[in-house]
């Protein structure tokens, strides 16, 4: 334990928690759900515990990044989606 608090005070990236991004479907994002990731959660529990996922429509992120303030204000109250990013 001891140890491991002097690790981290050197800040190596390898003792840095880690974020996944998984990209999923459009559609995927309006649903909340995706079929690969509580298999994806799986995999990354086993070989990165305590680690997080965040699952990322990148279509669905272009999209939000071309409209302007008030489009995209709009869109999030009349769809519940915002960017994840």
């Amino acid at each position: 334990a001891k140890q491991a608090e002097v690790v981290r005070t050197w800040n190596l990236l390898t003792a840095k928690p880690t974020i996944f991004l998984v990209n999923v479907h459009e559609d995927d994002v309006s649903k909340g759900k995706n079929k690969w990731l509580l298999k994806i959660k799986r995999w990354i529990d086993m070989h990165a515990p305590g680690s997080r996922i965040l699952p990322v429509s990148v279509g669905h992120e272009s999209k939000l990044q071309q409209m302007d303030p008030e489009e995209l204000k709009t869109y999030a109250n009349e769809t519940r989606l915002a960017s994840r990013l």
